[in-house]
This record gives structure tokens, C-alpha cells and sequence, in this order.
């Protein structure tokens, strides 16, 4: 077997692909796995393990980049995933003057400080394209990698409006980083977010301290929901 790894440029479309050989999907199938907690084969997942969101934060991820995701899939034979995205070259600048004297760089301030605690490099960034590129929210946004950085930040930055809490993280997990820091910051506004949506886990998250709880993967509209409810009010005072 193998998996083919590509990327072409058609029409100012960037493709990216992935091909492999391998159980391969039913056509009945190729629509829901896309779906979140959906699996091609229930029976299969037992075995190799997962909760079927991989493809669905691949499809929110593709979609926020303006693009598509589709699958061509033979069952017992292998699948072809591909995405395909608006091609946005990056502009190169040549021969720029940079002034020395700092006097004269305007810096434009941040609103809002936002700490975003997320393990996962990928789902920090959906994040942040979302605040910073989509909705524009003037922010400062901090990035902590565990919960114990979590609670770091939370203790020297006394302008921190809003902290979204992953609740599995290593080193310190986010409802003992919550719990610590509500401690000293009983009024700041702690959103748990987690693929794990059960009663059990939302109630976890709430007797921990969370003021909040959204599910992944995350859209943008969740993100503009939770801005508007626990910062944009902060504007309003």
C-alpha cells in the first residue's frame, strides 16, 4: 500500500490531495464523514481508535480559507481526499526603507486581550484567523500550549478579557487550570471547549468554574457568539 501526499495549481485554484490505498469508503458513507463524531466504518474505528472529527475540522478549516473539500473513494480498494482553495501568491516587496526612529511608528492598540489555551498548533490558529482576519476584533491574543501556562499567563496579565480553556491539554488539563485560576480571578470569563459534548463532561467543565462551554471543532459563528456575549458587552459599560 501507500499514501501520495500532492499539490497543482489549476485556474488560480491551489489542490492539495492525499491519496492512499486501504479499506476505502462506501458511497453511501462519503457525504456523512464529513459530518462531526461520523466514521466511514463503526466497525473499523473500534480498532484504530478516534472520534470522527478529524474530517470535520478539516471541512471548517478549508471553508474559512474560502476553498472545498471532496472525496472519490472505492470500497476494499483506497480514497482520494482533495481540497481546493482560492491561490493567493504573497506579495514581495523590494527595496522598502524602514525609519529608524521609533518617534514616528504608530502602533494601533488592541481593545481586547484574549488567551487562547489550545495544545493543538492547528486549532490555535483557526482561532486566531477567525478573530483576527474574519470578524477583525481588535485584540491582543495570547497563545498558552498547557494548562499550567494557562494559569501563567492569567498571573501576570491583569488585562486578560476573555480565556478559551481546551480541557485536555498536558501538563495541567483546563478544569484544573480553571479551577486555579478563578482562584485569584473569580470574574474572569473561562469558555471551556472540547470534543467531548456529553452532560457529563459540560457539567464537569461548569462545577470546575467555566462560565461556558462550546463544542469542536468550532465555527466561526460560535467564536462571534462568544465575543459578543462575554466582550463586546465590556465596550458597552
Amino acid at each position: 500500500g501507500f499514501i501520495e501526499i500532492g499539490y497543482y495549481l489549476e485556474n488560480e485554484i491551489l489542490k492539495i490531495y492525499v491519496k492512499d490505498t486501504g479499506a476505502g469508503i462506501d458511497s453511501k458513507n462519503q457525504k456523512r464523514i464529513f459530518d462531526r463524531f461520523s466514521q466511514g466504518d463503526p466497525k473499523l474505528s473500534k480498532k484504530v481508535g478516534g472520534l470522527g472529527l478529524g474530517l470535520s475540522i478539516a471541512k471548517e478549516n478549508t471553508e474559512l480559507l474560502g476553498g472545498e473539500i471532496s472525496v472519490q473513494s472505492k470500497k476494499g480498494v483506497g480514497s482520494t481526499f482533495k481540497i481546493s482553495i482560492p491561490y493567493k501568491p504573497a506579495k514581495e516587496y523590494k527595496n522598502i526603507k524602514v525609519k529608524e526612529t521609533t518617534s514616528e511608528i504608530k502602533i494601533k492598540p488592541s481593545k481586547y486581550t484574549i488567551l487562547v489555551a489550545e495544545d493543538e498548533e492547528v486549532n490555535y490558529l483557526f482561532i486566531e484567523i477567525v478573530l483576527t482576519d474574519k470578524i477583525k476584533l481588535p485584540c491582543t491574543i495570547l497563545h498558552a500550549k498547557n494548562g499550567q501556562e494557562a494559569v501563567d499567563f492569567c498571573i501576570n496579565n491583569s488585562d486578560i478579557n476573555l480565556v478559551l480553556m481546551d480541557v485536555k491539554m498536558p501538563v495541567l488539563n483546563g478544569y484544573e487550570a480553571t479551577k486555579q485560576i478563578k482562584e485569584f480571578l473569580p470574574e474572569l470569563p473561562i469558555i471551556a471547549q472540547t470534543a467531548y459534548s456529553t452532560p457529563d463532561e459540560i457539567e464537569k467543565a461548569f462545577l470546575a468554574g467555566c462560565d461556558d462551554f462550546i463544542s469542536k471543532p468550532i465555527n466561526k459563528k460560535t467564536i462571534v457568539e462568544i465575543i459578543d456575549k462575554y466582550l463586546l458587552k465590556l465596550g458597552k459599560k
